[in-house]
Order: C-alpha cells, then sequence, then structure tokens
C-alpha cells in the first residue's frame, strides 16, 4: 500500500503518530515532479500531526490553506478535504458551509 494511503488509513483509524510516519515515508519517496501526489501526502502528514497537536496556530494554518483553495471550492479533492477537516475538527465552518444548511 502507498504510504500516502496507508496515513489515510492510519488516521481514521485513529493512529496518527503512524500516520506522520507513513506521510512522511511517502514525502521522500515521491519526485518533486509528481504534485498531486506530494499534495496528498503532505496534507496527510498535516492531518496526522494536527489530530495529535490541536494547537490554534495549526488550525489556522490549516484553515488558511483551505481557504486558498476558494477557486476550486467545487472540485471533488477540495470538497472532500473540507469534510474530512471537519470531521476531525481541524476547520472552522466557512460562510459557504453555513449558507447550505
Amino acid at each position: 500500500m502507498h504510504s500516502d494511503i496507508r496515513g489515510k488509513c492510519l488516521v481514521r483509524l485513529h493512529r496518527p503518530t503512524e500516520a506522520v510516519q507513513a506521510a512522511e515515508r511517502s514525502v521522500a519517496t515521491l519526485a518533486r515532479t509528481d504534485v498531486r501526489n506530494m499534495a496528498f501526502a503532505t496534507v496527510e502528514q498535516t492531518v496526522g500531526l494536527a489530530v495529535q497537536n490541536r494547537s490554534v496556530r495549526l488550525v489556522g494554518e490549516i484553515n488558511a490553506a483551505r481557504a486558498r483553495m476558494q477557486p476550486w471550492q467545487n472540485s471533488r479533492a477540495v470538497t472532500q478535504l473540507g469534510q474530512r477537516l471537519r470531521a476531525y475538527r481541524l476547520a472552522w465552518r466557512s460562510a459557504d458551509d453555513r449558507s447550505s444548511q
């Protein structure tokens, strides 16, 4: 199993330390030109770290990064990322989320 997928599974199993290690291995093995998979692995690494450390600053940085994805808000990947971040209580609800209720 590729390390970024493994990391995602480990986060879901509430094993964030192992998830971060898997994501680190994934980042280390990917070619820098493999931007898509590098992004996924980096997100998994960040989620794993954030699950371990619920600092306001870290959650703020995650939300700032997610806000910069606004131009792609309707894409499947960004929508799923928002859902995952909210599921782990790592994202503040955006105005768009609140208006859909």
